[in-house]
């Protein structure tokens, strides 16, 4: 799983961070296991810039994270302190329609079936027309925006009037879209890849 997931990030040329996890066993062995993964990356052709990984050191189980192994074990600050050191902050643009690529399907008592993703671009309120597009640009379904949920700290949802991009929300109003559909203003053409 390791190895599959490493190749397709350096194939894309991303530049991975790296968590050790279960670092707080008894059995475990962090140096060979350092070792094993510049083998790995090597192994899997990437680049200088690849092979200068950042590394954390953690236990998810007792919710710790440390960048030495020297280190007090007190909280994961240490890992998003990386994350936002690291990770750029994503690409968007407010200026183009409102598109939003549905990466998950959920249902909802009470609004039918919300369609979780992240803006890509634009804005949407409620009460906007909306449209889905298959992978292959063909209009599948259009409607109107009737709800735009929000989760926050976890599991709770509010509801929201307006998103934009950036924003990863659940929007309601129109049917029969599928995992990688696009849900945009009426006016955009192309899907989203």
């Amino acid at each position: 799983q390791t190895k599959y997931v490493l190749s397709k990030a350096l194939e894309r040329n991303l530049k991975p961070l790296v968590v050790m996890n279960k670092i707080d066993r008894p059995t475990a062995r962090p140096e060979q296991v350092e070792d094993e993964l510049l083998d790995l990356f090597i192994n899997l052709n990437a680049n200088d810039e690849q092979l200068d990984y950042p590394l954390i050191y953690a236990s998810a189980k007792n919710g710790w994270a440390k960048a030495n192994l020297q280190d007090k074990e007190s909280n994961i600050t240490p890992l998003l302190d990386m994350i936002l050191d690291k990770i750029p902050s994503p690409k968007v643009n407010e200026k183009e329609p409102f598109s939003m690529l549905v990466t998950q399907i959920e249902s909802d008592p009470y609004v039918g079936k919300c369609y979780l993703g992240k803006i890509y671009s634009g804005t949407v309120k409620v009460g906007d027309p909306i449209k889905v597009m298959n992978e292959s640009g063909e209009l599948v379904n259009s409607g109107k925006c009737t709800k735009i949920f929000k989760k926050v700290g976890g599991l709770e949802q509010i509801a929201l009037q307006e998103a934009r991009a950036g924003d990863i929300v659940s929007i309601s109003g129109i049917e029969n879209a599928y995992i990688n559909h696009t849900i945009g203003h009426e006016s955009v053409e192309k899907p989203l890849p």
